[in-house]
Formats: structure tokens, C-alpha cells, sequence
């Protein structure tokens, strides 16, 4: 086959995947602000599932031991947070995503940390593929001592401020003896306690970063 006979034969399949490649660009640009968008009110009710009294919020970005307000030059794949603040522009606390293993799979969670009361005041699963009637009831506002525990989980740091002063923890349905221990749900241990060692190792490494960055927190984007 000559040289051109080899032009003909292949020019065919470089147009088909210039186009090819056009409309898969086309449709990433087409896709990519709905997808954005359904991420933004996803993201704006789980918060407010944690911050009821919540106005708006601010994601922010962790850099190092830093927390920057994310931009259009954050990274997709940075690790975020969410600031609230309240009718007023009070920063009423973060709302901070985690994952860890479950039962069955990962639990995706947001839980939500006031800064005043140095504590865990909520939180809310973002994805879960819990047994129905088992692993889920930690959605369950019947778990009313399990739920209780949420009140106020004591989340308060060390003297150095580098981790929680102590672990949080679930322990077995009515042996709860202090604040930083959550009350586990009776046929739904393996989950229950998943949560509490997520929320646990997420807290002993995020909290301490918000620690350091309170004013930027409190100031918002301001």
C-alpha cells in the first residue's frame, strides 16, 4: 500500500476521533455546571442539617495546617470544610465531612463542630449502604440516647492543642460515663461504633487545624 492509499484509509478514523473528542469535551462543559450545581445544594442541605440555624456557609480548603477559602485556583481534590454563619454573619461553627468503614461499606458523614462549646453537636450521613432496620438507625431520631449523645460530644483539645484531650468513642447502650463517649445502639453496634472511631480520627486531626485558624474561620472571606 502506497503512501497515499494509507492517507485515505486513515483519514476517516482522525476526523471520527477529532469529533469524537469535540463532543465529549462538549458534553464534559455541558454537564459540568449542573453537576456543580447539584453538589452546591447537596452540600448546602446536608450543612443545614448540622447548622439548622445556618444563613450561609464558606467552604474552605485545608493547606498544611492552614485553612484557605476555596477559589477557583483550589484544587478539586482538596480536602474541605464548611464555615456557617448566621443571619448576622456570626461563624456559628464548620461543618467537616468524613468517611471510615461501616458494616457493610464506607459511611460518608458531615458532622458539625462549635468551637465555643468545644464540641460535636450533629451529624448527618451522606452515604451509607447500611442493613434497613439495623445499621441505619443512627439516623433514627427514636435512638433517642444514641441521638442525645450529639447534644454536646465533649470534643475538647489537649493541653498541647495537637489532639482531643480524649477519644471519642461509642461504648455499649447504656454504659456512657463521660462526654466524649457516644451511646451506642443495641443491634446496630458494628455501625454505631464505625461512626464513633470516623468522627474520632477525624476529629483529633481537623479539629486541632481549626483551632489554629479561628480568626480566618470567624472572618469568613472578608
Amino acid at each position: 500500500m502506497n503512501e497515499k492509499n494509507i492517507t485515505k484509509s486513515t483519514l476517516p478514523f482522525v476526523i471520527g476521533s477529532v469529533i469524537c473528542a469535540a463532543l465529549l469535551a462538549l458534553t464534559v462543559q455541558t454537564t459540568e455546571k449542573p453537576i456543580a450545581e447539584n453538589m452546591r445544594v447537596a452540600t448546602e442541605i446536608a450543612v443545614k442539617g448540622v447548622f439548622p440555624d445556618s444563613a450561609k456557609f464558606i467552604s474552605f480548603a485545608v493547606d498544611g495546617k492552614k485553612l484557605k477559602a476555596v477559589d477557583s485556583e483550589t484544587s478539586k481534590k482538596a480536602e474541605k470544610m464548611y464555615a456557617t454563619y448566621d443571619a448576622t454573619g456570626k461563624f456559628s461553627g464548620v461543618a467537616i465531612p468524613a468517611a471510615g468503614p461501616a458494616f457493610k461499606d464506607e459511611l460518608k458523614i458531615l458532622y458539625g463542630y462549635n468551637s465555643d462549646k468545644e464540641c460535636i453537636i450533629g451529624f448527618k450521613v451522606l452515604k451509607s449502604t447500611e442493613t434497613a432496620g439495623y445499621g441505619d438507625r443512627i439516623s433514627d431520631p427514636k435512638e433517642t440516647k444514641f441521638q442525645e449523645s450529639f447534644l454536646c460530644l465533649d470534643a475538647r483539645l489537649n493541653s498541647e492543642k495537637m489532639g482531643l484531650e480524649r477519644n471519642i468513642e461509642t461504648v455499649a447502650s447504656g454504659k456512657k460515663t463521660n462526654g466524649s463517649q457516644i451511646d451506642g445502639i443495641a443491634g446496630a453496634t458494628v455501625t454505631s461504633k464505625g461512626l464513633g472511631v470516623i468522627i474520632n480520627k477525624s476529629a483529633q486531626r481537623i479539629i486541632p487545624i481549626i483551632y489554629g485558624n479561628l480568626s480566618v474561620l470567624q472572618n469568613g472571606n472578608k
